[in-house]
């Protein structure tokens, strides 16, 4: 047994949303411990303290059905002889339907180790209580892959309010060790100004409406932090906007004192491009509100991550002293590979932002984008696993995510579409993504036993498949997302469903994941296993050009389906030539077309590493592919980017909501390393 004497426990309601609840347990110690470690797993989140220092931990993000604790070592320097004092805020989300959680049971256990002895155990000794300052219960979701934002109150968090606490059963399962190393948290981030001034507030109900449609009263004097500031005549109080320099990734960090109780609304974002912070997007709350009380408040949230450039603070109140507003950096512990030797300029800085787009996007799991989602996609985590080999040479992190993707296999056998979640929305196309990642990882590692363990859900989703195959071809299932990317056609939206009907893209993706299951299972030495995708991928691979081919147009068609049978798209050509479904002498024309550029719609940003693929393989576009990397992503640097966007049209994209921040958009790293290296 991981925990040998604590119990788990929790206290309050029993089944609310977005519950928070302290603990804390008094000890006594005659000396100081020599090796002290802190055992501990909360479902969802935790913030621990000891002797009134928090301790710089964060719980990993993993399954009810298979929990995971964490281990840390302590210094002896959080101890003290006689009397010392152990606090925990647990935080539960406790409902259906995020991307970064499924719903379990609200828990905490805990204990604290000198070797074998045990120091404290969470049980009967721990008291509870639910004055935690934090608003119980449905508030502002953040978005709906990101669940809630929070509001909170300084005086309800000095009040008191006990609560039993509530020993809970054993587990039927064990508990596993973090897989990968904790994060690390830097210290509040220095930020410039850019603007500050007095505001009339618009008086709507939520945070986020409230500070994008307050108006604004600029004071053209410059001000840095901290700073007393005062509200214009006849205004509802001061704000100011403040810019980290540079996209970051952290934990919401204020210091500030109003002269009596006052609210004080905090927005987040990736970009200035309204003139200020866009907060309310589509009913999406990039904000947060505190209620100041008149005394000072040093307020520090490590529960959910922010995910921006930009800060803004709207304080309702006559005069506010602010001292910071900040975040305090959260980064996944990594070496920076040397970069490619023989960079110039321009392409030393497409690189480094590269690099940064991936640290930004990686904590517990991959992240798609830090600012919006925080999911991990089997998709996005592909070409992240992929880039951030050449970046880091680390592999810790691409096997605990694997890993964690494929715990989420569903009753139909496929993968749910982000980790750890549960979600009606479904994407085939990105459960056969994650076999060409598996197999990629294996290729970089040659780890049979991650490997082994991971096969049953390969099978399980290749038999998805084969369930749905006529005459050697994969129908498009019904009832599903028929992604592949954010293209016209290409994006299973309302115009493209064509379900029940066949398409290139998902018979190439198919093709892919079968001929990588056969080296998988020839790895295993599973010989049946690889008899059975040689002649899966063999049958698709006669079937595919008779079907798709226009001979006429001397390319791939899109679709079988009526009104898509004249679409040519760029990934189409791409992976059917990445999946080896045409004769040579094809595909060396079609390639040649691809650089042209012949193809409509182009390949966008998510799958363009397929392409680069095929070019730096093929050997002959070295200057054709130096050209195409600038020519995607200089101008975001001339736009001011500090990572590279979700797609080129940036924040204007998905009725301005683009991600200007996305892990699949880290290409130059992959491309640069090929042909410098």
């Amino acid at each position: 047994m991981i925990f040998r004497k604590a119990e788990r426990i929790f206290a309050g309601p029993s089944d609310p949303a977005n519950l928070y609840v302290r603990f804390t347990q008094a000890f006594r110690l005659a000396k100081l411990p020599e090796r002290p470690v802190l055992l501990i797993r909360a479902d969802n989140r935790y913030s621990a303290s000891l002797g009134g220092r928090w301790i710089p931990a964060q719980q990993y993000s993993d399954h009810p059905r298979r929990p995971v604790y964490d281990e840390i070592a302590l210094d002896r320097s959080y101890f003290s002889l006689g009397e010392n004092c152990f606090s925990v805020l647990a935080y539960c989300q406790n409902e259906e339907g995020s991307f970064i959680y499924t719903k379990g049971e609200p828990s905490l256990i805990y204990e604290i180790r000198d070797g074998e002895q045990i120091l404290l155990a969470s049980g009967e000794q721990t008291e509870a209580d639910l004055a935690t300052g934090f608003t119980v219960g449905a508030v502002e979701k953040i978005s709906p892959q990101l669940s809630y934002s929070f509001r909170y109150s300084a005086a309800a968090a000095k009040a008191s309010e006990p609560a039993p606490v509530r020993i809970l059963p054993p587990l039927s399962v064990e508990y596993s060790p973090r897989p990968i190393p904790q994060l690390t948290v830097g210290e509040p981030m220095p930020v410039k100004v850019v603007e500050a001034g007095s505001f009339l507030s618009s008086g709507d109900e939520s945070p986020a409406l409230r500070a994008q449609n307050a108006r604004l009263l600029p004071d053209p004097a410059p001000v840095s932090l901290p700073h007393v500031f005062t509200a214009a005549e006849g205004s509802d109080g001061v704000y100011l906007l403040v810019d980290l320099g540079r996209e970051t990734v952290g934990y919401l960090s204020l210091e500030l004192r109003t002269p009596g109780a006052a609210v004080v609304d905090v927005a987040f974002g990736e970009h200035l491009a309204d003139g200020r912070i866009r907060s309310y997007i589509d009913g999406r709350n990039f904000a947060c509100t505190l209620r100041t009380d008149g005394e000072p408040l040093s307020f520090f949230w490590p529960i959910k991550r922010f995910g921006c450039r930009y800060l803004a603070a709207f304080i309702h109140a006559r005069s506010a002293e602010v001292r910071r507003l900040s975040l305090r950096e959260v980064s996944y512990p990594v070496d920076l590979l040397p970069p490619p030797a023989g960079l110039s300029d321009l392409q030393k800085r497409i690189y480094d932002t590269a690099v940064h787009t991936l640290r930004c996007c990686m904590h517990e799991h991959y992240e798609d984008c830090p600012w919006r989602e925080q999911a991990l996609y089997a998709m996005d985590s592909r070409n992240q696993m992929l880039f951030g080999y050449l970046a880091f040479g680390e592999v810790r992190q691409p096997r605990a995510s694997l890993r964690l993707l494929a715990q989420s296999v569903r009753e139909d056998g496929l993968l749910e579409i982000c980790s750890p979640a549960k979600s009606k929305t479904n994407i085939p196309s990105f459960s056969l993504i994650f076999i060409t990642a598996l197999s990629e990882y294996f290729d970089m590692t040659g780890d049979r036993e991650t490997l082994a363990e991971i096969f049953p859900q390969v099978v399980s989703i290749l038999s998805f498949f084969r369930a749905k195959k006529d005459g050697g071809l994969v129908r498009n299932p019904e009832g599903y997302w028929n992604f592949y990317e954010w293209a016209p056609g290409l994006d299973g939206c309302e115009a493209s469903k064509r379900e029940g009907e066949f398409d290139s893209p998902l018979n190439a993706f198919y093709a892919l994941a079968e001929r990588a299951a056969e080296k998988l299972s020839l790895a295993l030495g599973d010989s049946e296993q690889a008899a059975l995708c040689r002649a899966a991928y063999q049958g698709v691979k006669e079937a595919f050009a008779p079907a798709f081919y226009d001979s006429g147009r001397r390319a791939f068609r899109l679709s079988l389906a009526e009104g898509a049978k004249d679409a040519y798209p760029a990934l189409a050509q791409i992976l059917a030539l990445s999946a080896g479904l045409c004769d040579d002498r094809e595909a060396r024309r079609l390639l040649s077309d691809l650089a042209a550029e012949k193809f409509s719609p182009d390949v966008t940003l998510s799958h363009r590493i397929y392409l680069y693929e095929l070019l730096i393989r093929d050997g002959g576009y070295r200057a054709w592919l130096l050209s195409d990397v600038e020519r995607r992503f200089a101008p975001m640097l001339e736009a001011g980017a500090t990572t590279f966007w979700e797609t080129e049209a940036g924040e204007r994209d998905f009725h301005f909501a683009g991600s200007l921040c996305h892990g699949w958009s880290a290409a130059p790293v992959y491309v640069y390393r090929k042909l410098f290296d």
